[in-house]
This record gives structure tokens, sequence and C-alpha cells, in this order.
């Protein structure tokens, strides 16, 4: 069966993909009603971010249940690198921007920083992470990345440095960050990828000194397929 055709695909946490079985979750079940209304013999795909991507028929649907028979287990697509994706959280929609470009990018961790550049408004964790679930599920990712609450960038940094090589994005020209595959090392070693929303990106300058940049192997700028060291 070819996996190019493209099929509806839901997060199913919590449930059993076992290869025959009705499915009484009443959250899925609104959503697969609102997928195929009355159709009968339609297939999607259901996941549950950990080991199974598995390609269902669905048999029968009703108000009650849904009965569920494998056709097929699909790929499963996870990032080739971890990443560590942090940026100054704003409270707008630019951070639902950074999340869908991170997602994409193949990010594993959304760190939000709080900087100068922040919002006070409270951050929903539950919202941001229904958005990260939702462009899982329109994309073909097979996991679930991990969202922290906020930190203090100088906070992040300090749980970070041990375990990862840590960039600093550019934004382009409309503000919008550059976040690429591209600008991800090529080898598979963990990175984390600051996105700043400030005037410059944070840098040396702005963030690391109130550190001590020995701790550092290896900090840099990430543009467009260049990565300029600043601290040796």
């Amino acid at each position: 069966m070819s996996e190019s055709k493209k099929y509806s695909r839901l997060y199913a946490p919590g449930i059993k993909l076992t290869e025959d079985f009705w499915l009484h979750d009443k959250a899925l079940l609104d959503r697969i009603r609102k997928l195929f209304a009355d159709d009968r013999d339609v297939e999607l795909v259901l996941f549950d971010g950990i080991s199974q991507d598995r390609l269902y028929l669905v048999a029968e649907l009703n108000e009650r249940e849904a009965h569920l028979q494998l056709v097929t287990d699909m790929h499963r697509n996870l990032p080739e690198q971890e990443v560590y994706l942090m940026w100054d959280y704003l409270g707008t929609e630019e951070d639902y921007s950074v999340i869908a470009r991170g997602v994409e990018a193949g990010a594993s961790h959304f760190l939000p920083l709080v900087t100068e550049a922040s919002s006070p408004k409270a951050f929903d964790i539950e919202h941001m992470q229904s958005a990260i679930i939702k462009t899982i599920e329109e994309g073909m990712r097979s996991d679930i990345p991990n969202l922290r609450a906020p930190l203090n960038a100088s906070t992040a940094i300090m749980q970070l440095h041990e375990k990862v090589r840590l960039y600093s994005v550019k934004r382009q020209q409309n503000n919008q960050p550059i976040i690429e595959k591209s600008d991800i090392s090529e080898d598979s070693s963990p990175v984390g990828i600051f996105v700043s929303f400030s005037n410059e990106p944070l840098t040396t300058d702005s963030i690391v000194t109130q550190l001590d940049p020995n701790m550092y192997g290896e900090i840099g700028i990430v543009g467009t397929n260049v990565v300029t060291e600043l601290v040796q």
C-alpha cells in the first residue's frame, strides 16, 4: 500500500491501537464524525506519539462507538536530531508561528523564554500544546514535542549548556524568524536554537554575559545555511 496518499491523522493518546477494536473515546469519536459525517468504509491514521502510527478502516460509526479495523502500520516519521527551540514569549500569534515553523523543522523541545520582549499575559500551556498537536496532525511527524512553561533566558541556558550546542536565530525583514532544517547542524548531536523578536538576536552581549562564556563549546548565529561562531 502506498503511503504517498494523504490520510487524515488523529493523535490518540492512551488508546490501545490493536488490530480490531471498538473506539468509545468521546473526543475522538466527535472528531471522526466531523471528518467523515455519514461516510462509511473510510480510512484514517491514528498515532499515539510513542510507538505506533496505524492506518484503520472505519467499518462502522455511530453515536456511541466506532469499529476500527487495521489496514496497515505506517512508517513513523521522527526527527533525525534533538532540537531545543527557545523564543521570547510574546503572548501573540507570533508564538504560534514559532511553534508551527519549529514543528516543521523538527524541534523536539519548545522552551518559551521570559525576556524584555515578553508579554505579561499568562502563558496558556494547554492552548499552546493543542497548537503543537494540531500542527503534528496536519503534517507527517509521529512524535509529540515537549512543551515547557516559560523560563528565564539565563535559567534555560544554565540547564542546557552541558546538553547542547547553542545558536541564536536571525530574523527576516518581515520579523518572522528563520527556522529551517538547513540551519540545524549536519551531525546528529543535540542543538539549542534561540529565536528572538527583540531588535537583535540573543547574543553573547544580550544573554550570555550573565554567565561564564567559557562554559560553552560553541555559540553562534544561525542564518540561511550559515553558522558564525561568536565564542571559541
